[in-house]
């Protein structure tokens, strides 16, 4: 859980996949407006307390969000830890399922980003209030280019080079380090 505060404490700069989908929400839908920083702040919570295990019932050991959420608290100013209460209300809510073979049907997606876009897409469902589960390709590619304004082709455009088949140098897969011989 230590480990888990320091990282709700210091979360990652948003990248432009999060200002993508953070217009998503708003998309077609009366949900409120979330900015780059706060979807990158929400997704960076749900991957940090495995959110999607404990709404599954499937937490692991040491994963209690509350309670992570308490420890928290006591290393931060009162407007943070409010935030970070406020943030997990926000999710820790019953939302469709997201399939992961549904993920694999999305065109153009890299191997290496699925699970940054399941963990998105868990959130952009709950922000929305989406009740119909992600379980099958076309289910969810229709959600994402009909109901959340062409999401797919604005993140093609994001992760490559235009015009090309090369992802950007932020979305490339982490090179693997090479041992000694």
């Amino acid at each position: 859980p230590l480990y888990c505060v320091g990282c709700l404490l210091s979360p990652p700069p948003p990248k432009g996949h999060h200002e993508i989908f953070a217009k998503a929400v708003s998309a077609e839908c009366p949900a409120p407006r979330v900015s780059a920083a706060e979807f990158s702040e929400l997704v960076h919570m749900w991957d940090t307390l495995k959110l999607d295990k404990v709404l599954q019932g499937k937490r692991t050991p040491g994963y209690l969000p509350e309670f992570t959420i308490a420890l928290a608290e006591t290393r931060c100013s009162p407007s943070s830890a409010a935030k970070l209460r406020a943030n997990l209300r926000r999710l820790n809510i019953p939302g469709p399922a997201v399939n992961g073979k549904a993920v694999v049907g999305i065109p153009r997606l890299p191997n290496h980003l699925r699970g940054a876009v399941i963990s998105q897409l868990h959130v952009l469902l709950r922000l929305r209030g989406e009740p119909t589960p992600m379980d099958n390709p076309t289910a969810l590619t229709t959600f994402l280019e009909d109901s959340c304004g062409g999401v797919l082709e604005k993140l093609a455009a994001e992760w490559y080079v235009e015009g090309t088949d090369e992802l950007r140098d932020e979305y490339a897969p982490p090179r693997a380090k090479r041992g000694k011989k």
